[in-house]
């Protein structure tokens, strides 16, 4: 006795499979919440909303005070000015790349060529600086920036979603 195919079952629950676009919404969706997460936390930090950002400041000033009256207080102080200029270029680079990754999440969305493209130099992006958060010991640095990269680049490389962006 051989089994009924599911065709000749009109009784039988179909089964539900999620369509190529699945993929597609989720690679969006990411693009769309790291770039938010990126904006928001640049804007926060350069205009010191983030409270966490004004305690380690007050924190900070507090233990360099002393060292900027000491003999070495001009290299201190040179030091100092570099890190804030290599925070603002950090800023300012968040800010870009966050808008990157939100007109990135809206070429996805529309399965434009440009916008896979740029999905997967920034997931190949967040991969590098994933495994920089790695090497700095920085958790939730490196959990964000490698499911980005992962979700990013499983999905726009498999050949049933890239099929889609042609």
């Amino acid at each position: 006795m051989s089994l009924p195919d599911d065709e000749d079952d009109p009784v039988g629950d179909p089964v539900v499979v999620p369509g190529p676009r699945a993929g597609i919404l989720l690679v969006a969706v990411t693009n769309f919440v790291v770039g938010a997460i990126l904006i928001v936390a640049a804007v926060a930090a350069m205009t010191k909303l983030a409270p966490l950002t004004s305690i380690m400041s007050g924190q900070f000033t507090t233990v360099v005070s002393p060292l900027v009256d000491s003999p070495q207080g001009e290299q201190v102080e040179w030091i100092l000015r570099t890190a804030e200029r290599f925070m603002g270029i950090l800023l300012v680079l968040s800010l870009v790349i966050g808008g990157l990754c939100t007109a990135a999440g809206f070429g996805v969305l529309y399965l434009s060529p440009w916008g896979r493209g740029l999905t997967i130099v920034l997931g190949f992006l967040s991969a590098a600086i994933s495994a920089a958060c790695f090497l700095i010991v920085n958790l939730p640095g490196m959990v964000v920036y490698g499911a980005y990269a992962m979700v990013s680049l499983i999905v726009l490389f498999d050949k049933d979603y890239a099929r889609q962006f042609r």
